[in-house]
């Protein structure tokens, strides 16, 4: 009998365990297999399991084995069938957290296909009777025996299974045909080995989903439903392995133009040469305009609108700039597309220019300047227009060739023609002074000439600039200032005080460059910084500021795991957590990631990213391995973590272990003998023994007449069978109550009683 207080003490373990498995099968599904057997038939392969409902099958092989993967859980109906046997069905059958299995039993002899055997069976079996494998007329189906003759033995077969079936079950069969033929034919999924065309006799009424794969050509899934006494002929499936055509392109306008107003339309035929057609499918656009942009930046593929007869559609809209805004640019588009085959086509790239109309003036200045003037200067240019007038020009003045000012008032109509007194201007010597005239037509189209001329003083201060770009940096690095003095007579020095410190300055000649060394870590180094020219004018002083150097990688604090201790009984995922801490740069951005490995004898995995809920603390959840944590208990866990700062730093944590405990398992032990109220004589007591983690190392049977006192029956068994014979007569002349326990013992020492 089963001792109380063991019992308890196995029992909550096991509970335990038990839950945690139900709760990782229930996310994952589980399996349902069997076997099946068909009496007096050495092959029991092309079974089809059918659960109903659920368009899962499996097809079993030659030894009658099947298994249905990650079945939801949840109570089914399962049917075995194969054409010439009585289809088999169970009722009832719950899936929960553990794999079920489910055997079936398939009686030969349904020759008719209307799962009974009765005298229409024996009818079909004589008008092939005698016939052997390689006759005109041999169906395999016939040869009962399988013994590839039909003869005595398979009528005595047929006859020993006389009126067996269930004429309830109602069947039907499916035909599948496709182009092209030759394709294997997938039902809810299991391949049955048969290709295109086929016809599938005597299958159990209902709906089925049916998959045509062939090399080189796009699956095609289709349903169909079988009814009572009836053949369900599915057409030809197009088998389509060429993807759709683009042709016919027009465009509305034909040409686009600077002046073009509005919508532009892009219209395309989109056709489906391999025979699936394009059903529902919609053909997607995608454009940009200019070479300097993606198509993403403008949203990618967007669907285009069907106009009848193949054509399709897409009203490219007028950019908020307008077309003129990009006269001379390309528009480039494409158009993309799926048949019902799957099969996806991309079109050539199309392109259509906006074209410039307007032409613009064409100016020129005809005086010949010398490197010095003075006093009054004449300036006279000719300007002309091809598709239009000159409605006038403007001279002006520059004396960095940027900044320009107006000389008199524009002139309106030939000749183009100004006098310019330099004296109201030009108080000192000017070393560059730039001339130009500036021409306008109709269409306020302008153009520019300018011819180069240098005269005058030099009264302006350089201007400094950097090229520090404001990014963070993770060692030492150089900002390089640069002075210029544009036309002036030259940069003498740049000085620059960094971070408030002395003055520095950089003596020069000309114009040139000073280096900065930054070396310190902040975020908020600052430079002031300014140039000065050989005659003394001073620049205006200028400050750098929050430039960045962080030379220190992240650091890793807080490390936690759930759950604390990893064992071999440990189910699903293993969480590391870790808070990553940066007080440079930080880590805005950037993902820590982690590796592992599970022993010494295997190597790293590939760094993979982190998951963090609140921007502080990271997590990583190791998968529990195929072969359960178990199979790896007694070794070490070992993993790190890595994280580059914002700054490029990159922190490679310290490798950390934990220690997958193992805790031992007692053995299970189970008397599976079966007794009587009453019992004499020599009693046979059997009895089943195993340990999941170890080995058994031995088992004793004992007997007790008051469940207290226990004595051995026979020596202690260390190999099974598990097994002794008793003698009652020497031990018991009689007794109203007897109990018997066997006791297992594994090779940990742990012991369990039945």
């Amino acid at each position: 009998m089963f001792n109380k207080f063991c019992g308890k003490i196995i029992l909550l373990p096991l509970l335990i365990v038990i839950f945690l498995m139900i709760q990782v099968a229930s996310s994952w599904g589980a399996n349902i297999s069997g076997t099946v057997n068909i009496e007096g038939r050495k092959d029991k392969s092309g079974v089809l399991i059918t659960i109903q409902g659920r368009s899962m099958s499996a097809v079993t092989d030659k030894d009658g084995n099947y298994t249905i993967q990650n079945v939801p859980s949840g109570s089914y109906t399962i049917t075995a069938q194969k054409p010439g046997n009585i289809s088999a069905i169970k009722s009832d059958v719950v899936v929960g957290a553990s794999n079920v299995k489910v055997d079936f039993q398939l009686i030969p002899g349904d020759l008719k296909i209307d799962n009974q055997i009765n005298l229409l069976d024996r009818i079909v079996l004589s008008s092939v009777w005698k016939t052997k494998v390689g006759d005109v007329n041999w169906n395999s189906m016939m040869d009962i025996y399988e013994d590839g003759v039909i003869d005595e033995k398979d009528r005595d077969l047929l006859l020993s299974n006389w009126r067996k079936g269930n004429p309830n079950v109602k069947l039907g069969s499916l035909s599948i045909d496709s182009n092209p033929s030759g394709a294997s034919i997938l039902v809810n999924g299991a391949n049955t080995g048969f290709k295109t065309p086929y016809t599938f006799p005597g299958l159990i009424i209902g709906e089925y989903t049916i998959t045509l794969q062939m090399k080189n050509y796009a699956p095609v899934e289709v349903k169909a439903q079988v009814k009572e006494n009836q053949t369900q002929v599915i057409p030809a499936v197009v088998l389509d392995n060429q993807p759709p055509d683009f042709t016919d392109w027009a465009t509305d306008p034909i040409d686009l133009t600077e002046d073009t107003k509005g919508r532009f339309q892009v219209i395309v035929k989109v056709t489906d040469k391999g025979g699936s057609g394009m059903a529902d499918k919609i053909p997607q656009f995608a454009y940009h305009i200019g070479a300097n942009t993606s198509y993403s930046d403008y949203g990618g593929y967007k669907p285009m609108k069907s106009i009848g007869n193949d054509l399709w559609s897409f009203e490219i809209p007028e950019p908020t700039e307008t077309w003129d805004f990009y006269r001379g640019k390309y528009i480039y588009y494409k158009v993309k597309a799926e048949d019902s085959a799957g099969n996806l086509g991309e079109s050539v790239e199309q392109q259509k220019l906006i074209v410039s109309i307007n032409d613009p003036p064409t100016v020129r200045i005809i005086n010949a300047f010398s490197i010095w003037q003075k006093g009054l200067l004449t300036i006279t240019a000719e300007a002309n227009d091809v598709d239009g007038t000159i409605t006038g020009v403007q001279f002006e003045y520059s004396f960095d060739n940027v900044t320009w000012t107006q000389i008199g008032l524009m002139v309106t109509k030939p000749p183009y023609s100004v006098s310019w007194d330099t004296k109201t201007i030009i108080k000192d010597v000017m070393k560059n002074v730039w001339v130009r005239a500036k021409a306008y037509d109709n269409d306020n189209a302008s153009a520019t000439y300018i011819t180069p001329t240098g005269f005058g003083i030099d009264n302006q201060a350089p201007t400094t600039s950097h090229d520090y770009d404001g990014l963070w940096r993770n060692k030492d690095f150089i900002i390089t200032l640069k002075a210029a003095d544009g036309s002036g007579i030259g940069v003498a020095t740049i000085s620059y005080r960094l971070n408030n410190g002395s003055r520095q300055d950089i003596d020069i000649d000309g114009q040139a460059n000073a280096t900065v060394l930054i070396t310190k870590e902040d975020s908020a180094n600052t430079i002031e910084y300014w140039s000065t020219d050989k005659l003394g004018n001073e620049e205006q002083h200028k400050t750098l500021s929050n430039i960045k150097l962080d030379k220190t990688s992240p650091l890793f604090t807080d490390w936690k795991q759930d759950p604390v201790d990893l064992t071999e009984d440990t189910k699903g995922r293993f969480r590391i957590y870790v808070q990553v801490v940066d007080d440079g740069s930080g880590i805005v951005g950037k993902i820590p990631q982690i590796a592992y490995r599970i022993g010494t004898d295997t190597q790293y995995s590939s760094y993979e990213n982190m998951i963090t809920e609140d921007g502080k603390t990271w997590y990583f959840n190791i998968m529990e391995p195929a072969n359960t944590w178990d199979f790896y208990r007694g070794k070490y866990l070992y993993y790190k973590v890595q994280c580059s700062d914002v700054a490029g730093n990159l922190g490679v944590s310290p490798e950390r272990t934990e220690l997958i405990d193992s805790i031992n398992d007692p053995p299970v032990v189970r008397i599976v003998s079966s007794f009587a109220t009453w019992q004499k004589g020599v009693l046979k007591i059997d009895a089943t023994a195993s340990d999941q983690d170890g080995t058994v190392t031995s088992v004793q049977f004992e007997y007790s007449l008051d469940k207290a006192t226990w004595k051995p029956i026979g020596a202690t068994l260390t190999s099974a069978p598990y097994s002794v014979g008793w003698d009652t007569t020497i031990a018991i002349p009689q007794a109203p109550s007897v109990w018997i326990r066997a006791t297992a013992i594994d090779n940990e020492n742990l012991s369990a009683t039945y």
